[in-house]
């Protein structure tokens, strides 16, 4: 939990970092081309951007932009753990929680799924395949077998 938070924090600063060197450049940008900080949204940034840097490359992830940090930089999971350190779910520590909880939830309906079938097979209401082997343990006393 430890290096969670420790990581968690640092992500924190960066964006933070970055969030002010995005506004630093966005004032400078507004100053270059003569319109209020206030007024410039993302559009105007763009536009900007083509005005001053036009490029010819055909693929638009090599060509320049200017987006806020939040938008480039993916954000991190929020803490699953309790204030004294305990995770929340149950199957933390198996790395894949989701998926063990999946395959338990798959487990408990095809375990009814049988219970369903066992109680309609008992009760008459559906009966067995022919072509399938019903197991049937007979007991015997020990006068039956002499």
């Amino acid at each position: 939990m430890k290096v969670y938070l420790e990581r968690a924090s640092q992500h924190g600063k960066f964006l933070q970092e970055q969030e002010e060197e995005f506004e630093s450049g966005r004032r400078h940008l507004a100053n270059m081309m003569g319109l209020q900080i206030d007024s410039l949204n993302q559009n105007d940034i763009d536009d900007a951007l083509k005005y001053l840097m036009p490029s010819g490359l055909f693929d638009p992830r090599a060509r320049p932009r200017m987006k806020p940090p939040k938008e480039i930089y993916p954000s991190i999971k929020q803490a699953q753990f309790s204030a004294d350190g305990r995770p929340y779910h149950s199957l933390f520590y198996t790395g894949r929680s989701n998926f063990y909880q999946t395959c338990f939830d798959l487990e408990e309906q095809i375990n009814g799924l049988r219970d369903y079938e066992d109680n309609q097979l008992k009760s008459g209401i559906i009966d067995p395949p022919s072509d399938s082997k019903v197991y049937v343990s007979i007991f015997f006393n020990r006068i039956a077998l002499i």
